[in-house]
């Protein structure tokens, strides 16, 4: 899934995993449920993907950095993932298919109420346990 962005390197060319990232989602992608889903074009933002953890306290990622194309991915493919509203703090989580033995990518976002779209908060990778608990919470767009 996704594309092979390995070969940018490592934190020593982050600024080309920012130019890439931004080349890829700084326009509003359109998931097939007709909602628009927008990416931040902050650096620190951007950065998050693949460092995780508070703004700036984690390291360079390459396999975190991976994300980056598999993000649109999930969000077009609808037969390939399911959306559920988090009914604790609202976010909204793309939740893929089976990638492997018990892993699923997950693309978590903030739904913007007064702009009535989804904006990226960052991406990971959830277990089996994580994703059975993700199927109890309700669907996002059967409301």
């Amino acid at each position: 899934m996704g594309f092979d962005y390995f070969d940018l390197g490592g934190e020593e060319n982050e600024a080309e995993y920012i130019k890439k990232f931004k080349e890829l989602y700084s326009g509003e992608m359109f998931a097939p449920e007709g909602f628009a889903v927008f990416c931040g074009s902050n650096d620190e933002d951007i950065k998050h993907i693949w460092r995780g953890g508070k703004k700036g306290l984690r390291k360079f990622n390459k396999g975190r950095a991976a994300r980056i194309g598999w993000i649109k991915e999930i969000i077009n493919k609808s037969e390939a993932r399911k959306v559920k509203k988090n009914p604790y703090n609202g976010h909204i989580y793309f939740v893929s298919q089976k990638i492997s033995k018990g892993t699923y990518y997950v693309v978590r976002c903030r739904y913007i109420k007064s702009k009535n779209t989804l904006r990226v908060y960052t991406a990971h990778l959830v277990t089996h346990y994580q994703a059975k608990e993700y199927e109890k919470w309700e669907d996002f767009f059967s409301k």
